[in-house]
């Protein structure tokens, strides 16, 4: 997922969301093309080469579940969010690297704050990261 927002006195003029979905990807291709960048965390698809599931079946059920959680948001239940979301999580509980504006921290993924921060266990304390690209 990448935003870039244009902020201007603590208001937000523009946002642009961008979201990608490996879908029926070769993996280790991907990986021989772009393992030596600096933000390489490892590549994985979410459908098979066999499979036969449809691109827009997969981009609907995206769209679904993207419409369930801004309504759960809209409703006030970001604990309901944060819950799901760290249920599902490849990263909670592991040793992580993660590569900032401010540098990099290795820690372990603790949980996710209330305002979509990731919580890393450094150093014997907790520091709240908001934006960085993860390798494990």
């Amino acid at each position: 997922m990448i935003i870039d927002a244009s902020i201007e006195s603590s208001n937000i003029e523009s946002l642009v969301l961008g979201v990608g979905i490996n879908f029926r990807v070769d993996p280790e291709e991907i990986e021989k093309k772009i393992k030596k960048k600096e933000n390489f965390y490892g590549v994985a698809t979410l459908v098979s080469q066999s499979d036969k599931t449809k691109p827009a079946k997969l981009v609907q059920a995206f769209l679904e579940e993207f419409e369930k959680t801004l309504n759960l948001l809209n409703d006030g239940k970001i604990s309901k969010v944060i819950k799901d979301w760290t249920a599902n999580s490849s990263t909670i509980g592991k040793t992580v690297t993660l590569s900032t504006s401010n540098g990099k921290i290795t820690g372990k993924a603790v949980k996710l704050d209330t305002d979509g921060g990731l919580i890393i266990m450094h150093k014997s304390k907790q520091t709240k990261v908001m934006a960085g690209d993860i390798s494990y």
